[in-house]
C-alpha cells in the first residue's frame, strides 16, 4: 500500500480485510468479551470479581488476535516464545499514562493512545520490551498522525453508538440493551486490534518504499 493509498478509510478496509481473514478467531473473542461483560452487567457488584478473570482473557485475546494478524501480513511468526507478560506490562504503562492524560484534560490522554497505538503490534513483531514498544509506536505514528487517528475514529464508531444506547437505557439492568452495548463496545475493541495491525503494517511498506528510494 502506497503513501497515496493508506488515508484512514483504505486503513480501514485493509483492517477489515485482516478481520475476515480471522473471522473465527474474531467472532470467538467477540462472544467471551461480550458474555465478560454481560454477566458483570447482570450480577452488578457481586459480579466484580469476573473484571479479574476479563482482564487477563482481553490481553490474551488481544494477542492471539495481533499475532494472527501480523502472522497474515508476514510480519511475524506464530512460532517463539509467548510474551503475555510483557503485553500486561505494556497495557499497564500505557493505560495508567493515557487515563491520566484524560482525567487532566482529555486531549493529552486521546494524543498518547494515538502515538501508542501502534505499540502492541510492535511488541510481538520486533521483540520489542514495552518502553521501546512505546517508543517505536510515537516514532512509527510521528509523520502520519491524523491518518493513524483518522483510521481509529472511523473503527470507535461503534463504541459511540455503544455510549448513545446506554444513554437512552433507563438506569438498572436490561438484558437486550446490555448486549447491545457490549456488542458494540467489543466490536470496536477488537476492531482497534485489527487497525493498528493495519498501520503498522502500512508504515513497515511505506519504510520499505523509502529505503528503495533512498
Amino acid at each position: 500500500m502506497s503513501r497515496a493509498d493508506s488515508d484512514p478509510g483504505a486503513l480501514l478496509r485493509e483492517a477489515l480485510a485482516l478481520a475476515r481473514d480471522q473471522l473465527a478467531l474474531a467472532a470467538a473473542a467477540l462472544v467471551v468479551l461480550t458474555a465478560f461483560d454481560t454477566a458483570t452487567d447482570w450480577l452488578g457488584r457481586s459480579g466484580s470479581g469476573l473484571i479479574l478473570l476479563s482482564l487477563p482473557a482481553t490481553l490474551f485475546l488481544q494477542y492471539e488476535i495481533t499475532l494472527a494478524a501480523l502472522s497474515q501480513r508476514g510480519l511475524a511468526e506464530r512460532r517463539g516464545r509467548r510474551r503475555f507478560w510483557a503485553l500486561l506490562g505494556l497495557s499497564i504503562l500505557s493505560g495508567l499514562a493515557i487515563v491520566i492524560g484524560c482525567i487532566l484534560l482529555v486531549l493529552p490522554g486521546l494524543y498518547l493512545f494515538i502515538r501508542w497505538s501502534l505499540s502492541v503490534p510492535i511488541l510481538i513483531a520486533e521483540d520489542a520490551g514495552p518502553l521501546e514498544a512505546l517508543s517505536r509506536s510515537a516514532a512509527e505514528v510521528s509523520g502520519r498522525f491524523w491518518r493513524v487517528a483518522g483510521l481509529f475514529l472511523l473503527v470507535y464508531l461503534p463504541l459511540l453508538a455503544s455510549f448513545a444506547v446506554a444513554m437512552l437505557t433507563p438506569l438498572g439492568f436490561s438484558l437486550p440493551s446490555s448486549l447491545a452495548e457490549n456488542v458494540l463496545t467489543n466490536l470496536a475493541l477488537i476492531g482497534g486490534w485489527f487497525a493498528a495491525v493495519a498501520a503498522y503494517g502500512n508504515g513497515k511498506g511505506e519504510n520499505r518504499l523509502a529505503e528503495v528510494f533512498a
